[in-house]
Protein backbone atom coordinates (compact mmCIF):
# COMPACT_ATOMS: atom_id res chain seq x y z
CA UNK A 1 0.00 0.00 0.00
CA UNK A 2 2.63 2.18 1.03
CA UNK A 3 5.85 2.60 -1.24
CA UNK A 4 8.49 3.98 0.65
CA UNK A 5 10.24 5.37 -3.06
CA UNK A 6 7.18 7.23 -3.68
CA UNK A 7 6.57 10.91 -2.71
CA UNK A 8 3.46 11.74 -0.01
CA UNK A 9 1.17 12.88 -2.51
CA UNK A 10 1.02 9.40 -4.80
CA UNK A 11 1.16 7.49 -1.81
CA UNK A 12 -1.99 9.51 -0.49
CA UNK A 13 -3.51 9.40 -3.81
CA UNK A 14 -3.07 5.14 -4.04
CA UNK A 15 -4.58 5.05 -0.91
CA UNK A 16 -7.01 7.62 -1.21
CA UNK A 17 -8.00 5.34 -4.25
CA UNK A 18 -8.13 2.09 -2.62
CA UNK A 19 -10.43 3.92 0.08
CA UNK A 20 -12.36 5.33 -2.43
CA UNK A 21 -13.62 2.07 -4.08
CA UNK A 22 -14.14 0.50 -0.46
CA UNK A 23 -16.73 3.89 0.07
CA UNK A 24 -17.99 3.08 -3.38
CA UNK A 25 -18.57 -0.66 -2.85
CA UNK A 26 -20.21 -0.31 0.58
CA UNK A 27 -22.49 2.23 -0.52
CA UNK A 28 -23.84 0.42 -3.76
CA UNK A 29 -24.51 -2.89 -1.31
CA UNK A 30 -26.48 -0.44 0.60
CA UNK A 31 -28.43 1.45 -1.88
CA UNK A 32 -29.21 -2.28 -3.34
CA UNK A 33 -30.10 -3.56 -0.24
CA UNK A 34 -32.40 -0.93 0.67
CA UNK A 35 -30.20 0.75 3.53
CA UNK A 36 -28.65 3.83 1.69
CA UNK A 37 -30.53 6.09 3.67
CA UNK A 38 -29.63 4.42 7.25
CA UNK A 39 -27.59 7.25 8.91
CA UNK A 40 -26.41 4.88 11.90
CA UNK A 41 -24.94 2.73 8.95
CA UNK A 42 -23.45 6.06 6.71
CA UNK A 43 -21.52 6.27 9.77
CA UNK A 44 -19.57 2.89 8.77
CA UNK A 45 -18.64 5.20 5.61
CA UNK A 46 -16.84 7.88 7.73
CA UNK A 47 -15.06 5.46 9.85
CA UNK A 48 -13.70 3.75 6.48
CA UNK A 49 -12.45 7.45 5.85
CA UNK A 50 -11.54 7.90 9.41
CA UNK A 51 -9.02 4.64 9.76
CA UNK A 52 -7.95 5.13 6.27
CA UNK A 53 -6.15 8.82 6.82
CA UNK A 54 -4.98 7.76 10.90
CA UNK A 55 -3.19 4.38 9.32
CA UNK A 56 -2.15 5.35 5.94
CA UNK A 57 -0.28 8.62 7.79
CA UNK A 58 1.19 6.61 10.23
CA UNK A 59 2.14 3.74 7.75
CA UNK A 60 3.72 6.87 5.90
CA UNK A 61 5.72 8.24 8.38
CA UNK A 62 7.01 5.16 9.24
CA UNK A 63 7.68 3.34 6.08
CA UNK A 64 8.41 5.87 3.51
CA UNK A 65 9.47 8.99 5.95
CA UNK A 66 11.78 7.16 8.61
CA UNK A 67 9.50 7.53 11.30
CA UNK A 68 8.93 11.63 11.02
CA UNK A 69 6.24 13.22 9.85
CA UNK A 70 5.31 17.10 10.33
CA UNK A 71 1.73 18.30 10.85
CA UNK A 72 1.48 19.79 7.86
CA UNK A 73 2.54 16.95 5.98
CA UNK A 74 -0.02 14.70 7.66
CA UNK A 75 -2.37 17.44 7.15
CA UNK A 76 -1.84 17.15 3.71
CA UNK A 77 -1.61 13.61 3.07
CA UNK A 78 -5.09 12.71 4.58
CA UNK A 79 -6.37 16.04 2.76
CA UNK A 80 -4.71 14.56 -0.93
CA UNK A 81 -6.42 11.11 0.33
CA UNK A 82 -9.61 12.16 1.24
CA UNK A 83 -10.02 14.19 -2.07
CA UNK A 84 -8.82 11.08 -3.91
CA UNK A 85 -11.48 8.94 -1.94
CA UNK A 86 -13.99 11.72 -2.55
CA UNK A 87 -13.62 11.79 -6.30
CA UNK A 88 -13.77 7.76 -6.85
CA UNK A 89 -16.71 7.85 -4.72
CA UNK A 90 -18.66 10.93 -5.97
CA UNK A 91 -17.96 9.47 -9.81
CA UNK A 92 -19.41 5.72 -8.73
CA UNK A 93 -22.45 7.67 -6.84
CA UNK A 94 -23.24 9.80 -9.96
CA UNK A 95 -23.01 6.15 -12.10
CA UNK A 96 -25.61 4.82 -10.08
CA UNK A 97 -27.96 7.91 -9.89
CA UNK A 98 -27.31 8.08 -13.71
CA UNK A 99 -27.37 4.31 -15.01
CA UNK A 100 -28.84 2.46 -12.35
CA UNK A 101 -30.88 3.98 -10.56
CA UNK A 102 -32.63 7.27 -12.15
CA UNK A 103 -35.64 7.39 -9.82
CA UNK A 104 -33.33 8.07 -6.75
CA UNK A 105 -33.14 11.86 -7.30
CA UNK A 106 -36.87 11.99 -7.78
CA UNK A 107 -37.27 10.07 -4.14
CA UNK A 108 -34.41 12.58 -2.41
CA UNK A 109 -36.73 15.20 -4.28
CA UNK A 110 -39.86 14.29 -2.75
CA UNK A 111 -38.36 13.46 0.64
CA UNK A 112 -37.36 17.34 0.98
CA UNK A 113 -40.69 18.34 -0.44
CA UNK A 114 -42.80 16.31 2.27
CA UNK A 115 -40.36 17.29 4.82
CA UNK A 116 -40.83 20.83 3.93
CA UNK A 117 -44.52 20.37 4.25
CA UNK A 118 -44.00 18.81 7.63
CA UNK A 119 -42.42 21.80 8.49
CA UNK A 120 -45.40 24.24 8.08
CA UNK A 121 -43.81 26.33 5.99
CA UNK A 122 -45.89 28.14 3.25
CA UNK A 123 -46.68 26.86 0.14
CA UNK A 124 -45.76 29.14 -2.47
CA UNK A 125 -42.43 29.08 -0.23
CA UNK A 126 -42.10 25.44 -0.83
CA UNK A 127 -43.43 25.36 -4.58
CA UNK A 128 -40.38 27.81 -5.61
CA UNK A 129 -37.85 25.80 -3.32
CA UNK A 130 -39.00 22.39 -4.86
CA UNK A 131 -38.56 24.09 -8.29
CA UNK A 132 -35.04 25.13 -7.49
CA UNK A 133 -34.34 21.50 -6.43
CA UNK A 134 -35.94 20.06 -9.81
CA UNK A 135 -34.05 22.44 -11.79
CA UNK A 136 -30.45 22.12 -10.44
CA UNK A 137 -30.34 18.63 -8.78
CA UNK A 138 -29.66 15.80 -10.52
CA UNK A 139 -26.81 13.24 -10.39
CA UNK A 140 -23.65 15.51 -11.73
CA UNK A 141 -24.35 18.00 -8.94
CA UNK A 142 -25.12 15.42 -6.19
CA UNK A 143 -21.69 13.48 -6.94
CA UNK A 144 -19.92 17.50 -6.76
CA UNK A 145 -21.71 17.41 -3.81
CA UNK A 146 -20.62 14.27 -2.23
CA UNK A 147 -16.92 14.93 -3.85
CA UNK A 148 -16.94 18.44 -1.50
CA UNK A 149 -18.46 16.86 1.54
CA UNK A 150 -16.18 13.60 2.00
CA UNK A 151 -13.23 16.12 0.84
CA UNK A 152 -14.45 18.57 3.86
CA UNK A 153 -15.17 15.78 6.04
CA UNK A 154 -11.59 14.28 5.10
CA UNK A 155 -10.01 17.86 5.96
CA UNK A 156 -11.56 18.02 9.29
CA UNK A 157 -10.36 14.51 10.46
CA UNK A 158 -7.14 14.83 9.17
CA UNK A 159 -7.02 17.98 11.50
CA UNK A 160 -7.53 15.98 13.86
CA UNK A 161 -5.81 13.19 13.63
CA UNK A 162 -2.49 14.98 12.16
CA UNK A 163 -2.20 16.20 15.66
CA UNK A 164 -1.77 12.52 16.68
CA UNK A 165 0.33 10.53 13.99
CA UNK A 166 2.79 13.88 13.81
CA UNK A 167 6.02 13.06 14.71
CA UNK A 168 8.81 16.37 14.13
CA UNK A 169 12.54 15.26 13.10
CA UNK A 170 14.82 16.70 15.89
CA UNK A 171 16.32 20.03 14.42
CA UNK A 172 19.75 19.10 15.88
CA UNK A 173 20.58 15.06 15.96
CA UNK A 174 23.26 14.59 18.94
Amino acid sequence: MINPGSSLFKNALNLGALTGIALAVLQMLLLVTGFGDSSGLQWVLYIILIVSISWGARMYRDRANDGYLSYGESLAFGVVLSLGAALIYGFAFYLYMKYIDSNYTRIIIETMELSLYEGNMPEDQIETIMDLYKTFFGPGLFAFTMVFSYSLMGLCISLVVSFFVKNEKPMFEE
